[in-house]
């Protein structure tokens, strides 16, 4: 079985730091750095290491991909998407799909995630959570 630990494609964050961490514990693992933008070529890359699970880290980042390959997944949260990116409305939606599609979530963080989670459940169900902001201007 090959499991793939998604991070972002940056080489010198966080991500990449927990990304590696996990591969060292999840034998025969493989860590991909991923980028939404390019998804066609993450999800190739996918296909060619023959995944047949994901962790994914972050769940703006990660968590979009994951989606979007329909693999089974496990997501990783406590950075960005918590502090940052979680409350911004555009990305909500993005992040409340990887959320619901998860297998299991694992936050750093439990009191603001459950804030998340709570967003992500107003999101899903059509509702604005308060004190949400957009990017559009």
């Amino acid at each position: 079985m090959v499991v793939v630990v998604l991070s972002k494609a940056e080489h010198l964050s966080g991500n990449v730091a927990t990304a590696r961490r996990i591969c060292a514990m999840v034998p025969g693992s493989i860590h991909v750095g991923c980028c939404p933008s390019l998804l066609a070529d993450t999800l190739a890359l996918l296909r060619e290491h023959q995944a047949h699970a994901l962790i994914a880290i972050h769940a703006l980042h990660g968590g979009s991909v994951a989606v979007a390959s329909g693999l089974p997944f496990a997501l990783v949260l406590g950075g960005t998407d918590v502090n940052e990116e979680g409350w911004v409305l555009d990305e909500q939606h993005t992040m409340a799909a990887a959320v619901a599609r998860a297998r299991c979530a694992l936050p750093f963080d439990l009191s603001r995630i459950k804030i998340l989670f709570a967003s992500c459940v107003l999101v899903l169900s059509g509702g604005a959570a308060p004190g949400l902001t957009t990017n559009q201007t």
